[in-house]
């Protein structure tokens, strides 16, 4: 049962502070407080950089309500700072599970994807089934995957070599495929059982086919579509530089520009290929090092 009262000054300016749009259930103003909920999630999908904004905007305008209160009414349940942090630290909690085991927001530093991904570019990434449960550089859980991933698919993992960078590239090679990358041409023998395999049983190869009538952009830079499967793309061929095949990572036994993936592990390339540092350099990724596959970009 409610009381009549009024917002205390200094708590209001404190949980303005410390959980922004929150403050304005403390204030009793439910309405005010899902308006700026909703901006602020559009702020952090949209313009993150633009999220300190509230520190200043929610104190500011729960002082004014406060100011202007003028004691009239029951006190709801919500309008207690206990309450009032206790919502927020519920809401908080939400998020984090969400963001921890379903979807979370990435955003590209780099051109090594483009076109499909540029530079300030946003992404969800879908983490279920993963199992390399993560968020703010803490590992939460890690468990076996259980999704099947296809050439073609773009997914963001772990950097193998320093596993607190998060790259983002595409899917190439599948685990036990011998991949050949040669004159910017992609050749895969599947990795298949004998009951499953064409010809003498043993290999079966595939061509990452990538149409040749490409479009010339600028000088030396080709758009060209490329079809991995079931998946199709385009990647952006620079005529202009040769392949760095000095820089290659290598296998042993294998010949520069070939590699055969590890059980348990993937081949990936940026869709820019001659600006992409991606597996023909520093070598597999890991099952366990990615984190998810992107599901919407922008």
């Amino acid at each position: 049962m409610g009381t009549f009262w009024k917002p205390n000054i200094l708590v209001v300016i404190v949980l303005g502070l410390i959980v922004q749009p929150f403050v304005f259930l403390y204030v009793n103003k439910p309405r005010y407080f899902v308006l700026y909920f909703l901006l602020l999630i559009g702020v952090m999908i949209f313009s993150p950089d633009f999220i300190g904004a509230f520190i200043l905007i929610c104190p500011i305008h729960g002082y004014i309500i406060a100011r202007r209160y003028k004691g009239q009414g029951v006190r709801p349940w919500f309008a207690r700072w206990w309450a009032t942090i206790l919502c927020f630290l519920v809401m908080l909690s939400l998020l984090i599970t969400i963001r921890v085991f379903f979807f979370d927001l990435f955003r590209v530093p780099a051109n090594s994807m483009s076109p499909f991904l540029n530079p300030g570019d946003k992404l969800v990434v879908d983490k279920r089934g993963f199992g390399n449960y993560r968020y703010f550089g803490m590992q939460f859980s890690k468990i076996p995957a259980s999704v099947n991933l296809e050439r073609g698919d773009v997914i963001v993992f772990q950097y193998p070599k320093n596993t607190s960078i998060d790259y983002v590239k595409r899917i190439v090679a599948l685990p036990g495929d011998k991949i050949t990358y040669i004159n910017k041409k992609i050749q895969i023998e599947k990795y298949c059982r004998k009951t499953s395999c064409s010809g003498d049983g043993n290999s079966d190869y595939l061509n990452i086919v990538r149409n040749d009538k490409g479009k010339l952009l600028d000088k030396g830079l080709w758009l060209y579509e490329e079809y991995a499967g079931n998946n199709k793309y385009d990647i952006l061929i620079d005529k202009t530089k040769k392949d760095r095949t000095s820089k290659y990572f290598t296998q042993e036994n294998s010949k520069v520009g070939e590699w055969i993936v590890p059980l348990g592990h993937y081949f990936v390339l940026g869709d820019y290929r001659d600006k992409s540092f991606d597996s023909r350099y520093w070598g597999f990724v890991p099952q366990g090092n990615i984190i998810g596959t992107v599901a919407i970009a922008w």
